[in-house]
C-alpha cells in the first residue's frame, strides 16, 4: 500500500544490489535513480513496474514524478 492507503501492485521488480539487512521488511529505503528501493526479509528489491490503484501501469520514475508534483 502507499502512504495514503491505496493499493500498489507490483510488476516487474528486480533484486537490489543494496544491502539491507538491519531495516524492517516493506520499508522504502530509497526513491532514487526513478527506482524505488523496498527491504526485504533478506537483501531489498527495486521495483520497476507498478500498477497504482485506480490507474495505468506505469514505470517506478512515473509514479516519483507524480509524487514530486503534489508536494
Amino acid at each position: 500500500h502507499t502512504a495514503d492507503g491505496k493499493m500498489l501492485k507490483v510488476i516487474a521488480s528486480e533484486i537490489a544490489e543494496r544491502e539491507a539487512e538491519h531495516e524492517v521488511a516493506g520499508e522504502v529505503l530509497s526513491l532514487e535513480k526513478g527506482r524505488i528501493t523496498v527491504a526485504c526479509k533478506k537483501g531489498a528489491v527495486d521495483l520497476l513496474v507498478v500498477l497504482p490503484e485506480g490507474k495505468k501501469r506505469m514505470n517506478a520514475a512515473a509514479l516519483l514524478n507524480g509524487l514530486k508534483n503534489k508536494s
